[in-house]
């Protein structure tokens, strides 16, 4: 179900329809490898949660979006004020997504002390 380009963007989306970031690995193999303290392991599960049910239910608002737009090419005439309206619904549902992964990303980094995230830029690019 990936798809090489969504919506137009310049990123690709995973096996799970969500945004890859060029460029960025996922930090989550990597974040195992530097010491991470109960307290900041807590808080990167508890951000990747919300990320997860966040992203559960952007996708599911966007399959509906999408069945309502291929519902909507199928009336005739076709209202292009409806259809458009519907697209820029679809994209806005699908840049909120990839916005919610950077600032989840941007989130487990400032929890890592300076030490952790130079270990962790060190790792991802190595």
């Amino acid at each position: 179900m990936a798809r090489a380009r969504a919506g137009g963007l310049p990123w690709p989306t995973n096996s799970a329809g969500a945004y890859a970031i060029p460029d960025a690995q996922s930090p989550a193999p990597a974040l195992k490898q530097i010491d991470l303290t109960e307290t900041q392991k807590t808080a990167i599960h508890e951000i990747r949660l919300s990320l997860k049910k966040n992203m559960i239910m952007k996708r599911a608002d966007l399959k509906i979006a999408e069945l309502v737009l291929r519902e909507q090419l199928h009336n005739e005439p076709v209202a292009m004020k409806t259809v458009e309206s519907q697209v820029k619904t679809i994209e806005g549902l699908k840049a909120a997504m990839l916005l919610n992964a950077i600032k989840a990303r941007e989130e487990v980094r400032s929890i890592l002390t300076p030490g952790q995230r130079k270990k962790l830029a060190e790792l991802m690019h190595s």
